[in-house]
């Protein structure tokens, strides 16, 4: 897995929960990024929407839109936009009572 686009809460147990996931599913090497910095906190479905779709964007712009840290995250957290790779991105999203998904997205067959 190359990239890990995490849903980004800022609360401690959603953050936690990804840093697990981020270590056990993922072996802890994928890049990290999270786009609720740069659109925000959108409700219901629209934020794993919004974030897939700029997540499948980056394959097509060449580019992961990953914000410029503000402090200090995770040591695989990406800093400011950073080129694609071929690897592929689990996205998760994860929302109060449960509502919890993951896609994987990749870049298209050509």
């Amino acid at each position: 897995m190359g990239y890990f686009n995490a849903h980004g809460p800022g609360t401690a147990q959603c953050d936690a929960a990804e840093t697990r996931m981020h270590a056990e599913i993922l072996g802890g090497a994928a890049a990290i990024f999270s786009v609720k910095p740069l659109a925000g906190h959108c409700q219901g479905g629209a934020s794993g929407t919004l974030e897939a779709s700029v997540s499948a964007l980056a394959y097509d712009r060449g580019t992961i839109p990953a914000p410029h840290r503000v402090a200090d995250g995770h040591p695989r957290l990406l800093d400011g936009p950073t080129p694609a790779t071929d690897g592929l991105t689990l996205k998760s999203s994860l929302g109060i009572g449960g509502h919890n998904s993951c896609v994987v997205l990749g870049p298209p067959a050509r």
